[in-house]
């Protein structure tokens, strides 16, 4: 009974912190849309944005762990490496994808990892954005899928070192092609704040959250980026996503939401026959 009590509070905690890093997440392609006007290239995004994410993830891991926290910070095991590089591709893809292709293209890309053989079908259903962009979002959603599958087989340790590694080596490998005073003052703010405040916090939560919660219900949390984001990005910008995208993209979700309540529905039942 009191195991049960015990696992109903770490599935709501990790449910709760998850949706909160999600919700957090979503201003971030609005937030590089409005850099890029700027005068932030998609290179010099990716700089910033690496090097201040990756910072602030630092403070956290600091604060959160205490005393010796930075000793803990540098141990690396082979899955801290795994997980920094392939964060570290996602995170430029993601900003080269945003700044090359529509928003609305980009994230229902993103959200389709599960799904991989519908979305070379979706692709060519594109009529707006780019097809590089496109690209460059299939691979974050890689990127994102080899992520959390690491996250959730090494549960049992604190992969935030990982994810600020990760943020630094993008920022690294965008050294070469950024032009990092080249935004105005304006931009350099958004991006303090985009870099300092939310990205930081956010994948904090989002590293935490998916450790105590299923996968399935972590894909449909992470839906509420692909749907309010590019809502936010129409609110304030003007940017609509088109018919096909619209169609395309509600297909898609469908079959994710569907998908997602299927596999947590099938492992409820399988919980119960076991116990």
């Amino acid at each position: 009974m009191f195991g049960q009590v015990s696992s109903l509070k770490d599935h709501s905690f990790g449910f709760a912190v998850t949706a909160l890093g999600v919700l957090f997440l979503c201003p971030d392609a609005l937030l590089v849309r409005l850099i890029q006007g700027e005068g932030g290239g998609g290179w010099t995004i990716a700089f910033w944005r690496g090097l201040l994410t990756g910072f602030g993830l630092v403070v956290i891991y600091a604060v959160i762990e205490g005393p010796g926290a930075m000793r803990r910070f540098l141990y690396v095991d082979r899955w801290v490496v795994i997980a920094s590089i392939t964060m570290a591709v996602q995170a430029l893809a993601f900003i080269l994808s945003i700044t090359n292709t529509a928003v609305a293209n980009t994230l229902i890309i993103i959200a389709t990892s599960p799904l991989f053989t519908a979305l070379f079908s979706w692709i060519l259903l594109m009529r707006s954005g780019h097809l590089l962009g496109d690209l460059l979002a299939l691979v974050t959603a890689t990127g994102l899928g080899i992520t959390f599958v690491i996250i959730r087989h090494r549960k049992s340790v604190n992969m935030m070192p990982a994810m600020s590694m990760g943020k630094l080596l993008s920022a690294v490998a965008a050294i070469p092609l950024a032009a990092p005073l080249a935004m105005t003052d304006l931009g350099l703010g958004l991006m303090m704040f985009l870099g300092l405040v939310l990205l930081p916090v956010s994948f904090a939560l989002i590293t935490l959250g998916p450790r105590y919660i299923p996968a399935p219900e972590v894909s449909l949390l992470m839906l509420l980026e692909t749907v309010l984001a590019p809502i936010l990005v129409w609110l304030a910008l003007g940017e609509a996503a088109t018919r096909e995208t619209v169609v395309g993209g509600g297909v898609v979700l469908s079959a994710l939401i569907a998908n997602s309540v299927l596999t947590l529905t099938s492992t409820g039942r399988h919980a119960k026959q076991t116990d």
